[in-house]
């Protein structure tokens, strides 16, 4: 239903009138409806949730109950297998749209978090996990030298965290299951590693084939390599904003 201009045509004003009081009093009948189709909509839910199969399993339940409750509504009865699979296929692009929002707006809070956790430095100087991979690009890059080790450089490689600007991993690394990464993301919905899968979904991310050197570690290990972008203009945290 849609309320558009109607060029204030009395005739039409007063079928809106109508049909709001109708509306208005539908409140009571609508509610005793609900409450008789609850056992065909929690029928109907598991019905749906074997025709999304695709979808990632997180997502299924709150899809399959809004489709339970449209199918139920609209023909009161819980839907056989051609009947669930018709709708879930009619809805499709919309779910799938929803779904890659929803993995976008989880790898970006994920990222948000970790860059967003402070670390103090040997002078003192507290600064989040972004200024210091910023810093750290940048000594890379100028290929600064110093007579002693650069925070951002001790703080980065304490992180399990790897930058690299050139080559086929260029990127930031992350050691699968670090420590120290998995504290930042204690008692978060990214512990216990899920924040691997999280970042994972970030634009750009990728696995390498072949295990990756960590500095201070020995051996090669396996990890995630996010874009060099989150330490770009758009995330980097500049050090005169504090």
């Amino acid at each position: 239903m849609e309320l558009a201009a109607h060029d204030s045509d009395p005739e039409i004003a007063k079928l809106i009138q109508r049909e709001t009081l109708h509306f208005a009093k539908q409140g009571p009948s609508w509610c005793a409806f609900a409450v008789d189709q609850v056992q065909n909509v929690l029928d109907a839910i598991p019905v749906f949730k074997t025709a999304m199969v695709r979808f990632d399993s997180r997502q299924t339940q709150t899809y399959a109950t809004l489709l339970a409750g449209l199918f139920v509504a609209l023909n009161r009865h819980v839907p056989n297998d051609a009947e669930a699979d018709e709708l879930v296929q009619r809805y499709s692009p919309t779910l799938q749209t929803h779904h890659e929002e929803q993995q976008r707006d989880n790898a970006r809070e994920a990222l948000d978090h970790l860059l967003a956790h402070t670390i103090r430095g040997t002078e003192h100087l507290e600064r989040p996990l972004g200024y210091w991979l910023e810093k750290e690009l940048d000594r890379l890059r100028t290929a600064a030298k110093s007579n002693t080790i650069p925070d951002c450089e001790v703080i980065v490689e304490g992180m399990q965290i790897c930058v690299r600007n050139h080559g086929e991993n260029a990127g930031v690394a992350l050691k699968n299951g670090a420590p120290p990464i998995n504290q930042i993301f204690a008692n978060t919905p990214w512990a216990n590693g899920s924040w691997q899968r999280a970042l994972g979904q970030f634009p750009g991310a990728f696995k390498p084939k072949n295990p990756m050197r960590f500095r201070r570690l020995s051996g090669k290990h396996r990890g995630l390599i996010l874009p060099l972008s989150i330490i770009s203009d758009e995330v980097r945290v500049h050090e005169g904003e504090f």
